[in-house]
């Protein structure tokens, strides 16, 4: 048999090439791995580094970016409009009209969707009669009051990143980059709907003691009487009138509710002492605001988070007879479950 030194002259040069080809790629490979290079992982720049950066702070229509559709959307209410981040995205890249841009050096790009929210005082205007702008740190700028979609190119080294809506004697934020809502937010005007109405018409019999004793048309003399109670409704406000909570975490609870004796159909207003109301915590407040002469609203101040509680009914109040002998008047307890949302 033939041995391979042996072989024609084409062959040895044939194998020769095949050995150098062999040993070639061998090595290229030896040399990436100390190199540390493979399939898809390069060293190469990236497509997004050969990109233009957005300058930095600019901020502009993104007509056709889709940022992700948020589950809680981020939202501002105030006394005549609202405005909700629905939707925020950090891409590496975008779109704009002057063709696909990448964020700016040792920054990012924020893409985000706004939409209208709830009022005070509805049929609420549009999101853009509020003029939000956009912090970034020391950085403002106006949101474009065209289209709905934006992206703003966040600076390197930004810190904070706020939609801020300076409206009705407030102002408010919140944060593009960790959904923070500022301290100073009106908390009840952030809910759906928190200022809804709601109706009760409630009757409840409450149980009155005195001190001293009425004589009856009758003649006998009498120390307890029955109340014919009616809640007709219950509301939570912030824009009351010229009043305002004395916090923005703070809301107005107002209560229609009066009472008339069995036979009689005059209506009186409840005294402050006799009611109050008391959230699911078992927190109590008092009437911040006993009813005006004429009617029979009365208001509280509480948390504008709380969303339940129970009007509680019961108490003493110092009053004065008609011939213009003091006397305490002491209501039995009774609780009227006040539920909004």
């Amino acid at each position: 048999m033939e041995k391979w030194w042996q072989l024609d002259g084409w062959r040895r040069q044939a194998a020769l090439y095949t050995a150098v080809l062999v040993g070639t790629v061998l090595l290229g490979a030896l040399i990436g791995s100390q190199l540390g290079i493979d399939g898809g992982t390069g060293s190469t720049p990236s497509a997004n580094s050969r990109l233009e950066p957005l300058a930095p702070g600019t901020l502009e229509e993104l007509p056709k970016a889709t940022p992700s559709k948020l589950e809680d959307p981020l939202v501002i209410g105030s006394q005549n409009a609202g405005v909700a981040v629905v939707g925020s995205s950090e891409p590496d890249s975008i779109d704009t009209k002057d063709g696909e841009r990448r964020a700016p050096d040792g920054g990012s790009l924020v893409v985000f969707t706004l939409a209208d929210w709830g009022c005070e005082n509805p049929p609420c205007k549009p999101w853009t009669t509020l003029k939000p702008q956009i912090q970034a740190d020391g950085l403002v700028k106006d949101v474009p009051t065209d289209g709905d979609t934006f992206v703003i190119a966040v600076p390197a080294g930004t810190s904070s990143l706020r939609l801020v809506v300076e409206d009705s004697g407030y102002k408010q934020t919140i944060s593009l980059l960790d959904d923070d809502p500022g301290s100073r937010n009106i908390a009840l005007l952030a809910q759906k709907n928190g200022t809804k109405k709601l109706d009760l018409n409630k009757s409840v019999a409450l149980t009155e003691n005195t001190d001293i004793d009425f004589r009856e048309p009758n003649g006998a003399l009498v120390n307890q009487f029955t109340r014919d109670a009616t809640v007709v409704s219950a509301q939570r406000r912030f824009f009351y009138g010229e009043e305002r909570p004395s916090a923005p975490g703070k809301a107005f609870l107002l209560v229609t509710a009066s009472y008339a004796y069995p036979g009689k159909t005059q209506r009186y207003a409840f005294a402050a002492p006799e009611v109050h109301f008391v959230d699911d915590e078992g927190n109590s407040y008092d009437v911040s605001s006993p009813a005006a002469a004429g009617s029979s609203v009365l208001t509280f101040e509480i948390p504008g988070s709380v969303r339940s509680g129970s009007l509680v009914f019961g108490g003493s109040t110092a009053k004065t007879a008609s011939n213009g002998v003091p006397y305490t008047s002491t209501l039995t307890e009774a609780r009227v479950p006040i539920k909004f949302g």
